[in-house]
């Protein structure tokens, strides 16, 4: 978690740039990166997966039910019902998403993590050919997946193929995790 500022980022083909955040912080969470230029290459990856609440944590947590399974954890969309346990709520900006994703709700296990939250600000150019993601994690047993986590990119030029992803992590027996949101 921070903030980090660099004359010109490349993740090249093949490398995974892992981001943590850090939910004991107060004010922004997950990770801001300021550049002149970013590059992500085509095979190379900027991920906070699972980087966000851990289970039964965040704003949007999924109800815990050992019972009958956890609820999904919520933020850019609702969190799944289980049999018994509800889903979590919606919550924060969709214009500036920068929150961490929420837990899933337990059940027997503990809930799938939440998405971490990746800030770039770019002067100039942002070349994405790679994968950039902030995916919530899949709920163990009867437990619900956490949410994904936020996006938010600014820059004077974005050009490439790349992929943006935001997932809530699935639940065999629990809620699913809702979506994180992102915007460019």
């Amino acid at each position: 978690a921070g903030q980090y500022v660099f004359r010109n980022l490349v993740v090249q083909a093949g490398a995974a740039l892992v981001l943590h955040s850090n939910p004991a912080l107060s004010g922004f969470k997950g990770v801001k990166i300021t550049a002149k230029n970013l590059t992500i290459d085509s095979g190379a990856s900027l991920s906070a997966d699972f980087a966000g609440f851990e289970s039964d944590l965040g704003p949007g947590a999924g109800q815990a039910s050992e019972s009958y399974g956890g609820g999904g954890a919520g933020y850019g969309g609702k969190g799944g019902d289980s049999s018994g346990a509800a889903g979590g709520n919606i919550y924060g900006s969709n214009v500036s998403p920068t929150d961490l994703g929420s837990g899933g709700g337990s059940g027997t296990m503990p809930g799938g993590a939440g998405g971490g939250a990746i800030w770039i600000v770019i002067e100039n150019e942002m070349i994405h050919d790679g994968a950039m993601t902030v995916n919530g994690a899949d709920g163990q047993e009867n437990s619900g997946g956490g949410s994904g986590g936020s996006i938010y990119v600014t820059a004077n030029k974005i050009i490439g193929a790349g992929s943006f992803t935001a997932n809530g992590g699935n639940a065999s027996a629990g809620g699913g995790g809702g979506s994180g949101r992102i915007a460019i």
